[in-house]
């Protein structure tokens, strides 16, 4: 199997990076302690308007809020759309190829006594497993009090359907999508994928590029061939068929697009977007293969613990919910909100009636997660 150079360098190198580069933008303001939060709402005159209309005058005093996503042009036209709505609040808005880059970045700014970071676009395979036991996360839940927001009826499934821990409280999924593989349909028929075994054939063997295996896309997907083939049908497909891996999402994007490989389960629709902006990627088809694919909660909504700037980070995690807020993340993330009074952007990518799924996000399917990942660490020789 081939793994494609990473343009970060190694993850030695980028902890030292971000330790250098983070210390000297931060040291200046790290001294000053954050600005109250405003109280919860429950104000004496029962008002939540009120309420929202202080926590807007507190976050302009607080001047910023502090975001983390991964890499897409739709995340931050996005956050232009919430500075546009409060001016004064600029989003120092920070992406990363991949969210699992970082863990080792914010754990490594802690330890030098950097808090960097208000609000955490990620997915619970990275918040819960490896951020939450260093206690880098708090209570998203206490921090919510618009009643459109805490609406049942806005929401599929109701409002409490989109927590993803167990106790309700931390990170709230805002997108329920079924994840499609990516095809270049210069080279790949009309057709010729729908299951799992077809991409088997010796002929896509070296032709397939996966973002690398600690990355939950993938280890997700293949937990959904594992769960319902067997593993053994995973080994075929990870050993047997030599893919590539790359944590880079435009790096496989860019690989697709100019017919290096053949499919992929690592394009998304925000870095695509970048190339059919530049007249490029045409040829890059999104298909749904029924016993590959699998509901992904990808983009959910965390908040981290001692944040420099918590009024900001509250108005923010109060708005990213609320129908305008959803309105926009559908439209530029271009991913399928959870609110029930948004059209789907992408139809294609809504679970299909009687078709089984493994549904990727609530916390209860992280142990099944756990052993995909052990499995594929053994087998591309990933040590730790």
């Amino acid at each position: 199997m081939t793994v494609l150079p990473q343009p970060l360098g190694s993850r030695r190198q980028f902890l030292g990076a971000a330790a250098s580069t983070t210390t000297g933008a931060i040291a200046a303001c790290a001294p000053v302690a954050p600005t109250p939060l405003v109280s919860p709402a429950g104000t004496a005159d029962g008002s939540w308007e009120a309420e929202w209309d202080r926590l807007v005058v507190a976050a302009k005093q607080e001047g910023k809020v502090s975001v983390f996503s991964t890499t897409g042009v739709g995340y931050r036209k996005w956050m232009e759309t919430f500075e546009a709505a409060f001016p004064g609040v600029i989003v120092e808005h920070q992406q990363l190829p991949s969210s699992d880059l970082l863990v080792p970045r914010i754990l490594e700014e802690r330890k030098a006594g950097i808090y960097e970071w208000d609000v955490l676009i990620t997915a619970s395979t990275i918040a819960l497993p490896r951020l939450r036991p260093q206690g880098v996360l708090d209570p998203l839940k206490p921090l919510l009090f618009r009643p459109d927001v805490l609406d049942d009826k806005a929401w599929n499934g109701g409002f409490d359907a989109g927590w993803l821990d167990n106790t309700k409280n931390l990170g709230y999924a805002i997108s329920e999508t079924v994840l499609l593989m990516a095809v270049n349909s210069d080279l790949v028929r009309e057709g010729e994928i729908k299951t799992v075994r077809d991409l088997l054939d010796p002929k896509w063997k070296g032709k397939a590029i996966y973002q690398d295996v600690r990355s939950g896309l993938t280890f997700a997907v293949m937990t959904a061939v594992r769960v319902g083939q067997g593993e053994e049908m995973l080994r075929r497909l990870i050993v047997d068929q030599e893919p590539a891996f790359s944590r880079d999402v435009r790096q496989i994007v860019e690989s697709m697009v100019r017919g290096r490989y053949a499919f992929s389960n690592s394009v998304t629709k925000p870095v695509l977007q970048q190339f059919l902006d530049e007249g490029q990627g045409r040829n890059i088809r999104l298909i749904d293969i029924s016993d590959m694919s699998y509901i992904t909660n990808a983009n959910a909504l965390w908040v981290v613990n001692r944040a420099p700037h918590p009024n900001a980070a509250r108005l923010l995690a109060n708005w990213i919910p609320t129908r305008a807020g959803q309105e926009a993340f559908s439209k530029f993330v271009e991913s399928n909100s959870r609110r029930s009074d948004i059209p789907p952007h992408d139809p294609l990518a809504m679970p299909k009636p009687g078709q089984r799924y493994l549904r990727v996000g609530p916390e209860d399917t992280l142990p099944e997660l756990d052993k995909t990942q052990a499995l594929l660490n053994e087998w591309v020789g990933i040590r730790n």
